[in-house]
């Protein structure tokens, strides 16, 4: 197959350019040619590494010896994903004496938890009740949250703004463990503007 091959790229060279093209043909259905699976193949095994050194400036590897090969062991099964459904109940009362009264307050909540294989992410926006000095909002959001691990964390954030300037923006952070499965969890939030 090869000196074919050859004969071909050499008579291709010699013959000119209409030939090349005819070559490249040949070398395309050359490379692409794939040798049917031999029987013996089709239970065999993958082939196991050879541990050892290799010699630059001679060219030569040497195989380790069998007892300082390091023990090749399978990969560990992935670990099953851990499923968390339930709702959080972020209730926030702030002070907004400095908020003039028939200023809206705006709480944007979010609940958020990331691991290095789950992006997981619940929010909403609401307008404040007033009363007097003071902005409440309770607010119910289902999630289900799906992560490695049930130690992990979840990010609770509430940011308090008004629709004018120069009135400031007020932002609330906790963290809370992971919520047991089918639970009701209560983030509260005293706050001032």
């Amino acid at each position: 197959m090869e000196r074919l091959l050859l004969d071909v790229i050499m008579g291709a060279a010699i013959v000119g350019r209409a030939s090349v093209i005819v070559a490249g043909l040949a070398i395309a259905c050359a490379t692409f040619t794939v040798p049917a699976a031999r029987a013996e193949d089709a239970g065999a095994e993958a082939p196991k590494p050879v541990f050892g050194t290799y010699d630059t400036a001679t060219g030569v590897f040497t195989p380790a010896k069998p007892e300082a090969m390091p023990a090749i062991l399978p990969d560990a099964p992935a670990a099953a994903p851990i499923v968390r459904k339930g709702t959080l109940v972020v209730q926030v009362a702030a002070d907004v004496a400095a908020i003039p009264a028939g200023q809206p307050v705006l709480a944007f909540i979010s609940a958020y938890l990331f691991d290095t294989s789950y992006q997981n992410s619940v929010g909403t926006s609401v307008t404040m009740k007033r009363s007097g000095n003071t902005a409440k909002v309770s607010f119910s959001m289902p999630y289900v949250f799906t992560v490695l691990s049930a130690s992990e964390t979840v990010t609770v954030s509430v940011q308090l703004a008004t629709q004018k300037l120069p009135y400031p923006t007020t932002v609330l952070t906790k963290k809370i463990p992971l919520p047991a499965d089918a639970a009701k969890t209560v983030v509260a939030f005293p706050a001032a503007m």
